[in-house]
């Protein structure tokens, strides 16, 4: 049995408009994959992260309703990870954060990337 695999990178964008309902149903439409054998790993990711009220906000409330958001005085969260969860109750979630880890890249902590563009390779552990 050979293994396969699905790689999606959805930031809210893509969460809304579809990404991991496409990856689904693509993994799910493939003869020799067996929803049982499903594993899916995901991040790590920015769990929460602050939003305006802008086409943003309601681009998530349009599919999501407010479920996801949370507000701390004037300023509003989605949540992320909780929405992410939602959707794929049965994943598997790395416990780093983009923006608290400085090891790994974050647009959203650094507003650039010293060498260029972020690249993420996922291979084996020993691939280097």
């Amino acid at each position: 049995n050979e293994a396969q695999f699905g790689i999606v990178h959805a930031g809210w964008r893509g969460t809304v408009n579809g990404a991991i309902e496409n990856l689904l149903k693509t993994i799910m439409s493939s003869n020799s994959v067996r929803t049982q054998n499903l594993n899916i790993w995901i991040g790590p990711i920015l769990p929460r992260f602050e939003i305006q009220k802008d086409d943003c906000y309601h681009q998530i409330y349009d599919k999501f309703g407010d479920q996801f958001f949370s507000r701390e005085s004037d300023r509003v969260y989605f949540e992320f990870k909780q929405c992410l969860q939602f959707m794929l109750p049965q994943a598997n979630f790395d416990t780093r954060s983009t923006y608290e880890d400085l090891t790994l890249a974050s647009w959203r902590r650094d507003k650039h990337f010293e060498n260029g563009q972020n690249v993420t390779v996922i291979g084996p552990a020993n691939l280097f």
